[in-house]
């Protein structure tokens, strides 16, 4: 995964907990966050959707993790029905996904 621009589940999970203590200390009750990361975080990341599912976007795009990087071509691929075109299956993640490499 060197040189990759794309987050591992640990992270992607350290992040979203981050975020969600952020919400949560903005509100109406103030708990302790630890706030150099969550600050760092908040800056870059956004919660968006049902915070159940805790969809994590960056530049109004998902941000998917190197695990799940291959499910998330597939479906792409496979929406554009099966699409050869290289060009094309990249253009589609890059419409809706942060961060997924050409390589």
């Amino acid at each position: 995964m060197k040189n990759s621009t794309l987050i591992t589940q640990e992270k992607y999970s350290r992040i979203v907990d981050q975020e969600y203590q952020w919400l949560l200390w903005k509100g109406p009750i103030r708990g302790s966050v630890p706030k150099d990361e969550a600050v760092k975080f908040n800056h870059i990341y956004q919660l968006k959707s049902n915070i159940d599912h805790r969809c994590l976007y960056r530049n109004d795009l998902l941000v998917t993790t190197y695990e799940e990087v291959f499910d998330v071509m597939k479906k792409a691929h496979i929406s554009l029905g099966d699409a050869c075109d290289i060009k094309k299956n990249k253009a589609k993640l890059d419409q809706e996904y942060c961060s997924i490499p050409e390589s």
